[in-house]
């Protein structure tokens, strides 16, 4: 059975795969998350260095904007992007160069093409998959030795406009019925590294979006799921209807502070060998 990946498609987000689609709506909300989140992504990539060389794996890649950061920073390396979707993967794949590469791959079944990796990097994947703890420690093991596993994820999101956080909600609400979460950084922050494993950084990254910017990652994100089951068992058409209409309100309001992201950031070093390999 192929566990769920944020860029996956599915009918009902309580069914085996769930994600947030990979429809265009979906791929249009994934360039502009890109966009947003690029500062904070770029700030923890760089605490690697750029002399990096070898594999580099972009796990839940999408239409392949992270691991086209990952390229830029990473001159020296190798980047593969692994996603479930076939259709991202496509998308991923136009115009990619000499050193860049998309695969269409379940990013919990092992080993990981390219491992033993110089780099894992995944950043809102987590959220979407089951027993996230045992994930980073099996990603960990497909690691070089010396190599970094690079992990974002929500800490929090701080709000005060009222249909932001009836969004929100919606959406925890969605994810945890699939024994999923949402704000999985907490629970990274406290993770013990991995045996054999250090962890060399564990922090809390503050992004403060425009109005309009997070607006739109919602409005498209909720035009995708608008119709699943799941969602409609937790809210009326009318109450969908109404929420769609004020997220969509808000996709050209520029204004700042009223809400806040705080990304858990966390890399993983492997200092040894994975028990059992030489």
């Amino acid at each position: 059975m192929r566990s769920p990946s944020p860029n996956s498609s599915s009918e009902d987000p309580e069914s085996d795969g769930y994600s947030f689609g990979d429809n265009p709506t979906a791929e249009r909300r994934l360039r502009l998350l890109a966009d947003v989140f690029e500062s904070t992504s770029a700030s923890v990539v760089a605490r690697l260095g750029g002399d990096v060389t070898g594999q580099v794996l972009d796990l839940g890649c999408g239409p392949g904007l992270t691991t086209r950061l990952l390229a830029r920073h990473f001159p020296r390396a190798t980047v593969l992007g692994l996603d479930n979707s076939a259709a991202f993967v496509a998308s991923a794949g136009l115009g990619g160069g000499e050193r860049l590469g998309f695969l269409e791959h379940d990013v919990t079944g092992m080993p990981l093409p390219g491992s033993p990796a110089a780099v894992i990097y995944a950043r809102f994947l987590l959220a979407h998959l089951a027993e996230p703890g045992a994930l980073v420690r099996t990603w960990a093991g497909e690691l070089a030795v010396g190599g970094a596993l690079v992990l974002e994820e929500v800490e929090w999101i701080r709000t005060t406009d009222e249909v932001f956080a009836e969004y929100l909600d919606l959406m925890a609400g969605v994810l945890r019925a699939r024994q999923t979460e949402l704000y999985v950084g907490p629970m990274m922050g406290q993770l013990e590294p991995p045996a054999g494993c250090t962890t060399s950084h564990s922090n809390v990254a503050i992004l403060e979006p425009t109005r309009a910017q997070a607006a739109g990652m919602f409005s498209l994100n909720f035009a995708t799921v608008r119709h699943d089951s799941a969602v409609g068992r937790r809210r009326t058409g009318a109450e969908l209807d109404a929420l769609g209409d004020a997220l969509e309100a808000r996709c050209d309001d520029q204004r700042i502070g009223s809400i806040t992201w705080g990304m858990r950031q966390v890399v993983v070093r492997r200092l040894e060998p994975p028990r059992g390999i030489a």
